[in-house]
């Protein structure tokens, strides 16, 4: 599965990294994996949001099951949260939100995207 983004009307391919793992080219460490989400997370913000994605391949809407299957009393856990996007969009779906990532640029990200949006009942940590 790849990922097409579209910014400022240029294409980059992103292939998820378990894929190039797959390739037995590289494997990344647990140091490796937190140094790169830390560097990419500070380069753009990772923020999506201004971000047209096309995804090429076979989808799965996560996000859409949780909103679907949750109540409005649930606390919800969002392991690897990156920018926190997909979870601020689901947030009136629950009671609390809570977002983690290993990344300190994730969170931080995930932090400015918080302010923005105005969203009460979401933690990220």
């Amino acid at each position: 599965m790849a990922y097409k983004y579209r910014i400022n009307n240029q294409y980059s391919i992103f292939i998820l990294i378990y894929m190039y793992q797959q390739r037995g080219t590289h494997k990344m460490n647990e140091l490796e994996y937190k140094n790169f989400y830390d560097k990419v997370g500070r380069v753009n913000g990772w923020d999506f949001s201004k971000i047209k994605c096309e995804t090429v391949g076979d989808t799965w809407d996560f996000y859409g099951e949780v909103k679907e299957r949750c109540k409005l009393s649930d606390t919800l856990l969002d392991v690897g949260t990156g920018g926190g996007e997909n979870v601020l969009n689901i947030a009136s779906s629950a009671k609390l939100l809570i977002g983690i990532d290993n990344s300190n640029g994730m969170i931080e990200t995930a932090h400015s995207n918080l302010k923005k949006s105005g969203v009460q009942n979401v933690e990220f940590f």
